[in-house]
């Protein structure tokens, strides 16, 4: 999450923002014959070449440097040139959330930005609601209602917290963000036989893929261990598993993982 003197999170969710454009035709006619693994390649390839350098130097970026930033943004965003010199190139997701469709008076989800839900008004600068999760919640909360109380005979008036919202956590990581990436480190550099594979919904904006590239690539994991780490992603949001087709390439990539 980015705060002021950190924008560089802004920047990782450019590549997840990149192929939602895509998702929804926001992009010029010879992007958008392209398929989303380039169009997320060539937004991964700006994202570090341009973008985070660009940002990192604020208000000290040169005006050639600067107009490349834009320009880059916009063609890849779909986003108008004054929104974002506007936004001095730092596009927030709530921000992109509601002005990838505003002419459409339409939201982008978060947990997948293929889902899309009407905006509360046409000048709205944040979402009120996230139409992936309200897409999406409802039909796994029957099904696990039904599961338990017509299969299991498990019955309770209990409240059932769809995601985790009235649990209390044994763990405490302070006033920062939730990092467990030195843990994980940590356990690779242990047991060198250990292997990790993230599987990445190219529409995920709740954990992007340009962020769980960056924070893999930070870790300080020694080099001959750095492919014990592979990748796969999917044409599907937060839950891969969603879309048929990435829930059976997901299957087989845990069975070959596993192999």
């Amino acid at each position: 999450r980015p705060d002021p003197s950190n924008p560089i999170p802004i920047a990782l969710n450019f590549p997840t923002m990149a192929c939602t454009a895509w998702y929804h035709k926001r992009l010029n006619p010879a992007m958008q014959k392209q398929d989303v693994s380039v169009i997320a390649d060539e937004a991964r390839s700006f994202m570090n070449k341009t973008l985070i350098p660009g940002i990192i130097q604020g208000t000290a970026l040169g005006t050639k440097e600067r107009d490349e930033m834009v320009a880059g943004i916009v063609k890849y965003t779909g986003l108008s040139k004054k929104f974002v010199e506007g936004a001095e190139g730092k596009v927030g997701l709530g921000s992109f959330w509601a002005e990838l469709l505003r002419d459409q008076r339409l939201l982008v989800g978060r947990l997948d930005g293929r889902f899309t839900g009407f905006a509360r008004n046409g000048n709205a600068t944040n979402p009120d609601f996230d139409p992936s999760n309200t897409g999406i919640t409802p039909v796994f909360t029957t099904c696990w209602n039904d599961y338990v109380r017509n299969e299991l005979g498990y019955k309770t008036n209990l409240k059932y917290y769809v995601l985790g919202e009235g649990l209390t956590s044994p763990w405490n990581f302070g006033e920062g963000i939730a990092d467990t990436s030195e843990a994980l480190r940590r356990a690779m550099t242990k047991n060198t036989f250990m292997k990790v594979m993230y599987c990445c919904g190219y529409y995920d904006f709740a954990t992007p893929f340009g962020a769980t590239e960056f924070g893999v690539n930070q870790m300080d994991l020694d080099k001959r261990l750095i492919g014990n780490v592979s990748y796969q992603y999917y044409e599907s949001g937060h839950m891969v598993y969603l879309e048929e087709k990435s829930r059976v390439k997901f299957h087989r990539d845990i069975a070959s993982w596993l192999k």
